[in-house]
């Protein structure tokens, strides 16, 4: 049979058509069977940094997507409601590997996996696809410890051992963990996260301290429930210190952590007045924050005797302008007996006022006040003593300062009080204004010149003030007669000098200081008769009349002089030795002063009356009683000062410090003779006393001495009084010794530790540190183990009134006190002193102190005199600034004692 070429051509066709179908329909119908795509994938490992994942698992990533590796299915991909609705981020330092066979990725390394508002960082990190868990562990690919697990939710930082958490239902179990919650610390061996955001807690410890490994104190409880930012709540708890259980128990416990202040309730100290057995509560009540920048606390006291106490205490903040607080007390003192003694009941008010601007609000506007006021026996009815009750003046101020840009003056309106709790007298300053215009050079050339005019050295500074002041007795002051006696008073300071300097050594000011005072009343006295009536006698006394009468009055004050000063520079150097030098410098002043007799008619300052009695006439100033500023004086002074200053200074070699070869050790600090001679003195004045003073320190300031001599070149009758002869021509001597003056001070205490580098802000605001800096004698420093002071005061007179050859000698007191580490964190301090003159101790105060990193612990025995003798305990959580600077604070020294 013949095939022709058109049939050969139309089988091909055919063959080719079939065979397209069959691979059609072979290819179509594998790729639409239900077959898992992960057979078709082999497990990667990917040395990558940074992947995201979609909602089913896979990476986005084109390149993996595109893989002929990488197969998926079109047809039955379904995207579930309980599946990851955001994508998956996650990167490792090490590595990461994916195992797409069990559906699993591991993460080595500092790995990190975030979703939505949850992050974790983890040293090894497991994720589980199908059930949608992840699991983290500080273990390395060896299973070494490596970190801590860190989660990260919702702004909260939790630190676990383990940490397991599913995605898809949003719960978590995690194992020891410590969270941190608005400065509160929460332990617990096993946490669970709930849907609702909340944790349940398996013995769960409540702390502040920030020792997260061993917390030195804590309250436990076995089960707890934490809502966060706002509260937690437990079963039974109880508190434990340094891992002791005290029998400090509570059914049940509320723990506020929200943000910010909380308001709660004020446990009160209780106790036993010494001598009485008066049981008291004292310092309980209420805080209440309203928020965070407005705050009060009610708090009271209450004694079995019937005395009782409140108190209102308010701190309020306006960031970046200004804070402060106020405090009202009041407090109703009971007698022993109140039935027999019911008139003795006594009632004490106090106020106190702190504010403080911020001085970042207004440069140029400062306004600070800091007012105590009181009852004169407020700190003595105190029934718990302290250190205020040797409080003798209690002073307020309040102040506002404005500052004029560009300008050389300054505007002050300020107010003050000063109370004396001895006398009652109660003195109150309102208002005080204050003008100052600082030193000005008008004849100052603008263009510089090596050579200039004496006039442009002429420099003047002026201020006026004014202010109206009242003085009576705390109980009085509140009357119509105080208001009457009320003093005003304006005065004007003008100074005028000039600076210049003679043969480059010689310093030459030559000045004039002008006072200028207005007042508004003056006194009148005289002498007049008096007639009292005795039984039917008629009696006439004479008696010495005040007036005060209104009115302008102006007193005008000035002086003049010149002074002279030079330092003269004496160096000695040593070749050899440890000893390399010897400066001493010694400075001689002279100073010329001029100023009149006020009390001639002159001026009209000082008047005067007849005595009647005597029939003398007296003289008196017109405003002694009514100026405000001081008094003119009634002598002429026409005056030559002396002073001749010295100091000596050594330099020797520094063999422990190989950075400072040399170091300076003062051997006199100040060595002073001064003198002066009044022109217009009478007989007994001219010359004046020759006073010596010295002051030293030795073996780097562990001893101090400060003393004084006083010379009369005058000589003196047998009744001790001044008389017109030199003591050269009485007794052949140029000087008669008058008075010594010693002040002894030792001051010693042990080596210090060598303390750990830290950062600068771990030691509290500039504020704070600043504080502590002004003020180190509030505070114990437990880097140092120990230390010891002492100070003596001893003085010598020759003559006392109406008998010229009686020494007496002053003992005075002695003060002491110190503090000892018995261990790194106990310390035990004495404040006391002996006074010689009575032969008795002087107040005692004995305190013992725990330093416990986050807490403290204090013991305080008032144990001398025995009337005021108290006992307190403290317990309590300290500042993050005085746990940073392990310093607590203590009770302030005696104002007796003396420092160098």
């Amino acid at each position: 049979m013949t095939v022709s070429y058109k049939d050969i051509k139309l089988q091909t066709l055919k063959l080719i058509m079939y065979t397209f179908v069959v691979q059609l329909l072979f290819i179509t119908q594998l790729f639409c069977q239900d077959i898992a795509k992960e057979e078709f994938i082999e497990p990667l490992v990917i040395d990558s940094s940074n992947i995201d994942l979609d909602s089913t698992g896979l990476p986005i990533d084109s390149n993996l997507v595109n893989t002929p590796a990488v197969a998926f299915d079109t047809v039955d991909i379904n995207i579930k409601d309980d599946d990851i609705k955001s994508p998956v981020h996650y990167k490792a330092l090490d590595s990461i590997v994916y195992d797409v066979e069990n559906k699993m990725l591991y993460l080595y390394g500092n790995g990190e996996m975030k979703y939505d508002q949850t992050e974790v960082n983890a040293e090894r990190v497991i994720f589980d696809w199908n059930t949608q868990t992840l699991a983290a562990e500080g273990l390395d690919s060896m299973g070494k410890k490596v970190g801590t697990p860190v989660v990260v939710q919702d702004g909260k930082t939790i630190e676990a051992n383990k940490i397991e958490y599913n995605f898809r239902t949003t719960k978590g179990k995690i194992y020891d963990v410590v969270t941190e919650d608005n400065g509160a610390f929460i332990h617990s061996e096993i946490v669970k996260r709930q849907p609702d955001k909340s944790w349940l807690s398996y013995k769960a410890k409540y702390t502040t301290c920030n020792d997260k490994e061993h917390p030195h104190f804590y309250i436990q409880a076995r089960q707890a429930k934490i809502i966060p930012d706002k509260v937690m709540v437990s079963g039974p708890a109880n508190l434990i210190i340094s891992g002791i259980n005290t029998p400090l128990a509570l059914p049940f416990a509320i723990f506020p952590i929200s943000a910010g202040r909380r308001s709660g309730i004020i446990l009160p100290q209780y106790g036993t007045e010494p001598g009485t057995g008066s049981f008291y509560l004292r310092e309980g009540g209420y805080y209440w924050a309203a928020n965070d920048f407005f705050s009060m606390g009610f708090t009271g006291e209450i004694w079995t005797n019937g005395t009782f106490g409140l108190n209102v205490a308010t701190n309020y903040k306006v960031r970046y302008k200004s804070s402060g607080n106020v405090l009202l007390s009041y407090r109703r003192k009971m007698p022993n007996d109140p039935i027999a003694n019911k008139f003795d009941i006594q009632n004490d008010y106090r106020f106190n006022w702190t504010h403080r601007m911020d001085t970042k609000a207004d440069p140029n506007n400062n306004f600070s006040a800091n007012v105590d006021v009181k009852t004169s026996s407020f700190n003595r009815n105190a029934l718990i003593q302290n250190q205020d009750v040797l409080e003798v003046v209690n002073s307020s101020h309040i102040n506002y300062v404005r500052r004029f840009n560009g300008k050389p003056y300054t505007l002050t309106i300020g107010a003050s009080h000063t109370q004396s709790n001895r006398t009652n007298v109660f003195s109150m300053t309102l208002p005080e204004v204050a003008f100052n215009v600082n030193r000005l050079t008008p004849f100052k050339s603008k263009i510089s010149s090596t050579r200039k005019k004496f006039y442009e050295s002429i420099g003047f500074k002026y201020n006026i003030r004014g202010k109206a002041t009242a003085t009576a007795t705390d109980t009085t002051f509140f009357t119509l007669n105080t208001l009457e006696d009320v003093k005003f008073g304006i005065n004007q300071n003008l100074d005028i000098d000039a600076n210049y300097k003679i043969m480059k050594y010689l310093n030459v000011r030559p000045y004039i200081s002008y006072e200028e005072e207005w007042m508004f009343k003056e006194e009148k006295i005289d002498f007049d008769q008096h007639y009292v009536q005795v039984t039917d006698t008629t009696i006439d006394t004479l008696y010495t009349r005040s007036t005060i009468e209104d009115g302008f009055f102006a007193r005008r004050n000035f002086d003049l002089g010149v002074n002279f000063n030079i330092d003269i520079k004496g160096l000695y150097t040593f070749k050899k030795g440890k000893v390399k030098g010897l400066l001493h410098i010694l400075t001689p002043t002279v100073n010329y002063n001029y100023r009149p007799d006020f009390s001639e008619s002159i001026w009209n300052y000082y008047d005067s009356y007849s005595n009647l009695e005597s029939s003398e006439y007296v003289t008196y100033n017109k405003f002694s009683n009514t100026a405000i500023y001081g008094a003119v004086s009634n002598r002429e002074q026409n005056r030559v000062s002396f002073s001749l200053a010295n100091s000596l200074v050594m330099k020797v070699v520094n063999k422990k410090d190989t950075v400072n070869r040399f170091k300076k050790i003062p051997i006199l600090k100040s060595f002073a003779i001064n003198s002066a001679y009044n022109f217009a003195g009478d007989s007994t004045s001219k010359f004046e006393d020759i006073t010596i003073s010295a002051s030293t320190s030795f073996l780097n300031n562990l001893f101090g001495l400060r003393g004084s001599l006083r010379y009369n070149p005058y000589s003196r009758s047998n009744k001790n009084v001044k008389i017109a002869k030199t003591y050269m021509e009485t007794h052949g001597k140029p000087l008669r010794f008058e008075s010594l003056d010693l002040y002894f001070d030792f001051n010693l205490r042990g080596k210090p530790k060598k303390k750990k580098k830290v950062l600068e802000n771990e030691y509290g605001t500039i504020e704070q540190r600043e504080y502590v800096a002004n003020n180190p004698e509030l505070f114990y420093d437990f880097d140092i183990p120990w230390s010891f002071y002492a100070s003596y005061h001893m003085s010598l007179t020759n003559g006392i009134a109406g008998e010229r050859d009686t020494a007496v000698l002053g003992v005075g007191s002695v003060s002491f006190g110190g503090d000892i580490s018995i261990t790194p964190k106990w310390k035990i301090s004495v404040t006391s002193g002996f006074s010689i003159t009575d032969k008795d101790l002087t107040l005692t105060n004995l305190r013992l102190v725990r330093d416990l990193h986050c807490w403290e612990m204090s013991l305080n025995w008032t144990a001398y005199p025995i009337s005021s003798q108290n006992f307190s305990f403290q317990l309590n959580v300290k500042s993050a600034l005085l746990q940073d600077l392990k310093l607590t604070r203590k009770s302030v020294r005696s104002s007796y004692n003396s420092s160098f």
